[in-house]
Formats: structure tokens, sequence, C-alpha cells
């Protein structure tokens, strides 16, 4: 108990206590490999190491089972100062008590509540599925403070979260891009329209089977003709026979089971037809059917939820990230985009953003500041100052000084020698 107190006063944290006894194979007060913070916060709290003993702080309670419970004022307690000997010195435990105190202090003002969730899509709860475990994929958010409370937000498999799978985890930014590719993928690529017609073909009733249900049909109409007749027979015998009705009642069942196949087919037929009809409808407005390098097609929708709750049974998730969706209906097809894609586009789109918002600083009122500030010839430290944004002169002359010599808005005052250390800036006025 002296190394966790002596511990602590050199500033390490329960945590770190606790992966340090751990480390040392250093059993628990009740001979337990496995420490927790709890019991080291109340080790450091207790007074019986500083040789006193508080009489009753639990009891049995007051029923037939007899458990033991905290007291929480039942039953009176003593404090019996100097009960034993202490393990821990007075002026030591006093000191740790104070640190615990201001720590836990310090703790409650650095702790912010985690502001309530609103971007969770709930359209994907139980509906994603591992493709390399197994397990159903779950939903996380973590919050970057440093970042102004920036929240990333992701779905990720059960087991991984655990530790028990390597699968990555997808933003859930990524997983509604990949149903919405899918949907742009459904309508424009001619490898679905072939996918698609090869299995409602094979969900066609041919020419033959329709005979053999119309073969069907009839034995089932001669077979419970014949099952009304051994029925009236068996009552006029007063069932002395029934074996025969049960087996008349399993030929039945077995050819109603071989007809009802055949409805199930044409059923699901008529469900994928109608489920591509409302895909395409819901579709209709985008004719755009180009793609980037990625395989991104450049005019998709945005998530529709409506459409993924209608029609998505279940996805798999692949390694690379790529989805496979199954259809209520039967169907299945997969996103044209993968996570590599989705990472690099996010790149290009982050680039993109950056350039407009430095096309539009050059335009607003402190650039347009800065250039009548240097109506009268300046030094680069001179407007570096002035401006007040940047201060390394080489992040100043790639977002500022070189685009505005580039537009013509500012020339050099020795433009031979751009290097010169008495080189100097004007603003060009507009004719």
């Amino acid at each position: 108990m002296q190394r966790i107190y002596d511990e602590y006063e050199k500033g390490k944290t329960m945590r770190a206590i606790r992966e340090l006894l751990i480390a040392e194979s250093i059993p628990t007060p009740g001979g337990q490999k496995a420490w927790c913070d709890t019991t080291i916060g109340r080790i450091l709290r207790s007074e019986i190491y500083r040789g006193n003993y508080i009489y009753q702080r639990f009891h049995t309670g007051f029923t037939l089972v007899k458990e033991r419970v905290e007291n929480t004022g039942e039953l009176p307690m003593y404090f019996i100062e100097n009960h034993h000997k202490a393990i821990i010195e007075e002026e030591q435990w006093e000191r740790v008590q104070k640190l615990v105190e201001a720590n836990e202090k310090k703790r409650k003002k650095n702790h912010e509540k985690y502001p309530d969730d609103k971007g969770k899509n709930e359209s994907f709860a139980k509906k994603f599925y591992c493709s390399k475990c197994g397990s159903l994929v779950g939903y996380s958010r973590a919050i970057n403070r440093q970042r102004k409370n920036y929240e990333i937000r992701c779905w990720r498999c059960y087991q991984s979260f655990k530790g028990h799978c390597d699968s990555m985890q997808l933003k859930q930014d990524y997983i509604e891009e990949n149903f919405s590719q899918l949907m742009m993928d459904i309508k424009f690529n001619p490898a679905f329209i072939e996918y698609l017609d090869s299995f409602i073909e094979d969900l066609r009733i041919k020419p033959e089977e329709e005979m053999q249900r119309a073969l069907l049909e009839k034995e089932k109409d001669e077979l419970n003709q014949k099952l009304y007749d051994a029925v009236e027979d068996e009552l006029g015998r007063k069932g002395k026979d029934a074996k025969l009705v049960d087996h008349l009642t399993d030929e039945i069942m077995k050819i109603r089971e071989r007809i009802v196949d055949f409805m199930a087919r044409e059923e699901q037929q008529a469900e994928i037809e109608e489920v591509i009809k409302s895909i395409r409808k819901a579709m209709a407005i985008f004719t755009n059917d180009r793609k980037d390098d990625l395989g991104y097609y450049l005019k998709a929708p945005d998530f529709q939820a409506e459409l993924f709750e209608r029609f998505i049974e279940k996805g798999t998730i692949l390694e690379d990230g790529q989805i496979i969706y199954q259809f209520h209906s039967g169907i299945e097809w997969k996103s044209p985009i993968n996570y590599k894609a989705f990472q690099e586009q996010e790149r290009r789109r982050k680039k993109a953003k950056y350039q407009l918002e430095k096309q539009e600083f050059l335009k607003g009122p402190e650039v347009k500041a800065l250039l009548k500030y240097c109506e009268e010839p300046r030094k680069l430290t001179e407007m570096i100052d002035f401006l007040g944004k940047y201060a390394s002169k080489n992040a100043f002359r790639r977002i500022i000084l070189n685009p505005l010599i580039d537009q013509g808005k500012i020339k050099r005052t020795i433009p031979d020698k751009p290097g010169s250390k008495l080189q100097k800036y004007y603003s060009v006025k507009k004719q």
C-alpha cells in the first residue's frame, strides 16, 4: 500500500499506478491479478491505512437473505481513531487526501459533457455485417476537443471494437455516399441490367414448368377427392384405417409446397420489377452517367434514407470497404467505390475547399486594405506586419503575395531580381 501512496505523490495517475502494479504482478488486497482504478482510489482514501477504523460501515441487511450492503444510515457508525497500527504515516495520508481532492476538482473542471449526438444515421442500425468475422457492424462517435468538438462518426464490427477482428472502420459519410453510388450504378451500369435480366429469367416459370404445375394442380385435386372419400369411409368405420388419411394428407402437403414454390418465384419476380421501377422513378432526375478516375459518379444524389430503409435488407462490408447490398426482394449488387477511393475523394474535396477559401480571401476586405496600403512601395516584412495573418515569409508569399502578383494586382520594384534584399512591392491601380 505504501507503494501506491508514494507513486501517487510522485504524480502518477491511478491508471498509471494500476498498469504498474499489473506489470509487476503485484496482487490486489483480495489476491486478484487484475487491478482497477476504483480499487486504487479506495485505497488512497481509506482511513484504515492510517490506523483508524469505521465500525458498521457495512451491514448484512434486514431481510431473510443475508447480504452485505453499505450502511446509508440504517445503523449508527462509529469512528475509532488509532484502532490499529498505521501503514501510512498521518502526514502522508493527509497530503494524499488533498492531492486526491485537487485532482478530482481538476478532472471535473476539465470534463465537458459530451454534446448530444444528432448525426447518427439510424437507417444503418443492425443492417451491416463484417465479411471477415460475420459480426454485426455498430456505431461509434469520437469528438476532437482540440478541433472545436469536431465529431467523427464511424461504423465498425463489434469484434473489432474488442480487438478480435482487424477489419477497418468506415466513416458514416462513406456509407451514405456508397449507397448513393449504388443507386447510380443500378440505373446506369449495363452489367447490372444483365445481372437483373439473368436473375429474373431464372425466376420466370418456363413452359415445361407451367405444364408441371398444371399436372400438380390436377394431382392435388384428385388427392383431395381421395382424402375426402377416405375421411368419409373412416367416419363410417369409426377410424379403423387412419393410416390412409395420414398418407393422403402428407402427399397433398408435398404437392402444395411445390406449387407454392412456383407462386413464390412469381411473387419475387413481381417484387423485383416493382423495386427497380421505384428506384428508376426516384433517380429519374439524375441523367449524368459520367464518372471520375476514382469510379465516382459525378452527379450522384445525397443519401436517401427512404430508399435505403424500403429496399435494403442487409449489407456485407468487404475487406477493402466495398459493400454488397442484399435487397428484400433477393437481388444483390455491389457499389462501384471502395474506402480507398473515398479517402482520396475526401482529400481532393478538402483541397478544392481550401483553394476556394483562398480565392475568397484574396477578394476580401483584408487583402483590399493591403492593396491600398501598398499604393506606396512596401517591404515584405511591412506587408506581413500590416496584414498580421502569416508570420512565416514563405507562407505569406505562397498564399497571398505570389497569387496577387500572378493576378497582376501587385508588382515588384526590381522585377529582374525577385530575391533582392532591396525588393519592395506596390499595388497596381485599376485602369
